[in-house]
């Protein structure tokens, strides 16, 4: 069981509380496969209402974090998750769920080069109504962004890695102007003691 409770500075419209329940397994047998799971089902109540948002809504949650180790060396993880978030970019911070998934590959070249292939999938379904900024048109808006990308890194020390990635995102909007390709290319310094 989560409670989630959220507090807005300048816009207590958005105020909320989130109730969620989960049942689920997390598993690490000797074997190869490992990660954990579970989903149930969750609820927001905004704590002041607005003309043309409901108080209330709900919906199925979800979360996954699954790896297969094919070898020592080589291993395939799929996360999702489905989630209530807020968008900070709208000025009464609109809410919306978030379902995700991404499958990643893992193949260690050496015991401290390797490198990393992933595809992933976002889609945002927002629940209230809003104006569509260049028809000005009010409905609900709908994102899907598909991913793909390629990583490198090397393990300096067993607390110290440096990475570099390349990722491609392909967004689509039913809001005019929301739809756009972006390239990211990011180098990393991961430090974690």
């Amino acid at each position: 069981y989560q409670y989630i409770t959220k507090n807005f500075d300048g816009y207590g419209a958005s105020d909320s509380k989130v109730n969620q329940a989960f049942l689920g397994v997390k598993f690490d047998p000797s074997g190869k496969l490992r990660g954990e799971f579970k989903a149930g089902y969750g609820q927001k109540k905004f704590d002041s209402s607005i003309p043309g948002r409901s108080t209330k809504t709900d919906t199925w949650v979800a979360y996954a974090n699954l790896v297969q180790d094919f070898s020592k060396r080589t291993s395939l993880g799929l996360s999702a998750s489905r989630s209530f978030q807020d968008d900070g970019n709208y000025a009464n911070n609109a809410p919306y769920y978030q379902t995700l998934a991404a499958l990643t590959f893992q193949h260690y070249f050496t015991h401290k080069i390797g490198g990393t292939a992933m595809v992933g999938y976002n889609r945002s379904e927002y629940q209230e109504e809003t104006a569509e900024p260049i028809t000005g048109i009010f409905k609900k808006r709908t994102d899907n962004a598909y991913s793909a990308g390629v990583g490198v890194f090397y393990n300096i020390q067993k607390y110290l890695k440096a990475r570099l990635d390349y990722n491609y995102i392909k967004r689509d909007s039913n809001f005019e102007g929301y739809s756009f390709n972006e390239n990211r290319a990011m180098f990393k310094v991961v430090y974690s003691p």
